[in-house]
């Protein structure tokens, strides 16, 4: 639940534990056949540890939920955040594999730099680039790309959520290396998540328009079904909000403040767009 995610410093701690027992972001560059091996054990550890709670009782989250293939836990283990945040990207490296991408080397680099900013070395150079061909047109296949690439911005959302938890407290403190840390990795982190709603939309116009739009109108879904609905997106929106006074407060001459707020996303997916993004990925804006 994003409301329950601990702060950065446990998340890296417990993320370093990870790592050091080889399931960390390195685990990214592998083959697929090892990242299967991997995904399975941090699956195995995931249900150990965060056994699934009761979901979502707010109708319109729990229909996001479910079209998606989101499972929510009240565990408030600092590990539930760096275990599923893999998980995430090792399906969206097979999905690329399979499905191909046209994401430039740019944004796959952003895609991947929050894995080393949640696992304790703060590394945000971390990024590998699969070698795919152009996006695949098969209409399955987008429907799969945009459950993934959702999945892959929900736990990315809460990472930026954790690493924004402590800093009122830091900033309040004069605490400069927690204050500049926390803004550092929720400037990766936004990158990344930006990054992911490019990945989202990554396959034909058209496949959006005959499947995947198709698939989130009633009777499937609830009337007007929207990303925004997601439990995810609006604790991070009402986590800026509450944050306002805080960043505003920050002489972007003397902290980090400017490039967490370029990099801060500002769109979701929702629905289909013609513009071409800078790097020349296909974008969806609401």
């Amino acid at each position: 639940m994003p409301e329950l995610v601990p702060g950065l410093g446990p998340v890296r701690r417990a993320g370093a534990v990870l790592a050091a027992e080889g399931l960390g972001p390195k685990v990214l560059t592998r083959s697929r056949a090892q990242r299967a091996v991997v995904r399975e054990e941090l699956a195995k550890r995931l249900a150990k540890l965060c056994p699934a709670g009761p979901g979502i009782r707010d109708p319109d989250s729990r229909a996001q939920d479910d079209f998606f293939g989101v499972r929510r836990t009240l565990s408030q283990e600092p590990a539930a955040v760096g275990l599923p945040f893999l998980i995430a990207h090792l399906d969206v490296l097979d999905d690329a594999e399979q499905s191909g991408s046209d994401l430039p080397k740019a944004e796959w680099r952003a895609l991947f730099a929050g894995a080393g900013v949640l696992f304790g070395d703060g590394d945000d150079s971390l990024g590998p680039v699969p070698e795919v061909g152009p996006t695949s047109g098969d209409r399955t296949a987008a429907l799969r790309r945009w459950r993934c690439g959702h999945r892959l911005f929900f736990v990315v959302t809460q990472g930026i959520v954790s690493a924004l938890s402590g800093l009122a407290r830091a900033v309040s403190e004069d605490d400069r290396p927690t204050t500049c840390s926390a803004l550092s990795a929720a400037a990766a982190l936004s990158r990344g998540a930006a990054a992911a709603l490019r990945f989202t939309a990554d396959f034909p116009a058209e496949a959006y328009a005959d499947t995947v739009r198709p698939s989130m109108m009633p009777p499937g879904v609830p009337p007007g079904f929207s990303g925004v609905q997601g439990p995810d997106h609006r604790v991070l929106v009402e986590l800026y909000r509450r944050m306002g006074p805080v960043f505003a407060s920050l002489d972007p001459e003397t902290w980090p403040i400017r490039a967490f707020q370029d990099a801060r996303p500002r769109c979701s997916p929702r629905t289909r767009g013609s513009a071409t993004g800078s790097a020349g990925a296909r974008t969806r804006a609401s």
